[in-house]
This record gives structure tokens, C-alpha cells and sequence, in this order.
């Protein structure tokens, strides 16, 4: 499975769907890779858009800075869950490090997906699918 953004040169406005859910490191569905989506960001971000619209309402004028800086922190927080999980830590501690404060809404989310979207699926991705 793929996102599909759209990037519309007349205007400059690109159209993300799910790729941003949030400015911030987020979830993840069960099949996405999180080294991707930092590559799709970048990409994005070197467009220079006027104008960012994702699935989840958000509408961000001049994008390109933040979406730099969110492939900047997913880009970190995959480090650290991979150095976490060599250290043995369990991907649940794991989470709760990643993701501190954030217990309540993470268990909805996932219990509201039947498990689809979580941010352990973001600890597992970023461990199983890293780049060699």
C-alpha cells in the first residue's frame, strides 16, 4: 500500500491525504513504513508548497519547514526505538519513552482500528523495517 499526495504546481498546493496526520512524531497503520514517510516529507518540503492539505483537517500555509522538521523528529524517534529495542527494552516501554503522556489516546486510537493504527506499530516499523 502506497499514500498518494497531489501537488497542484498552478497554486502550489499539495494535498497529503494520511502522510500528515500531525506536525509531530504520530502512529502509524500496521503496514506503513516510517523511513518512507520521512523520504515522502522531504520531498514534499523541497516542492516548497503554498499551502498543505491533509486528510485530518489541517491546513498549513508555507509547509515546507514543518514538514522538514516532523522528518527531522520521525527520523529521531526511529533511531532511538531501534537503539531502545538492541538495548531489550520491550516495545511498550518503548512506546511509553517515545511517546510520553500520550497512553490514553494511543489505546483508543488503536482500540478504535482493532489494532490498525498505534504507536506500537510505529516501535515495530521502525525495528523491522529499518534500512540496512
Amino acid at each position: 500500500r502506497t499514500l498518494a499526495c497531489l501537488f497542484d504546481r498552478s497554486c502550489g498546493w499539495v494535498y497529503c491525504g494520511d502522510l500528515v496526520v500531525s506536525p509531530t512524531v504520530t502512529a502509524v497503520l500496521r503496514y506503513e513504513n516510517p523511513y518512507q514517510h520521512v523520504a515522502s516529507l522531504r520531498r514534499i518540503a523541497e516542492l516548497h508548497p503554498e499551502r498543505l492539505l491533509t486528510g485530518h483537517a489541517m491546513d498549513v500555509k508555507k509547509p515546507a519547514g514543518m514538514l522538514k522538521r516532523k522528518a527531522e523528529r520521525n527520523e529521531e524517534a526511529a533511531g532511538r526505538a531501534r537503539d531502545l529495542d538492541r538495548q531489550g527494552w520491550p516495545t511498550g516501554r518503548i512506546v511509553e519513552e517515545l511517546f510520553p503522556g500520550q497512553r490514553s489516546r494511543d489505546r483508543f486510537h488503536s482500540w478504535l482500528t482493532s489494532g490498525e493504527f498505534s504507536q506500537a506499530n510505529f516501535v515495530r516499523a521502525c525495528v523491522d523495517k529499518a534500512p540496512v
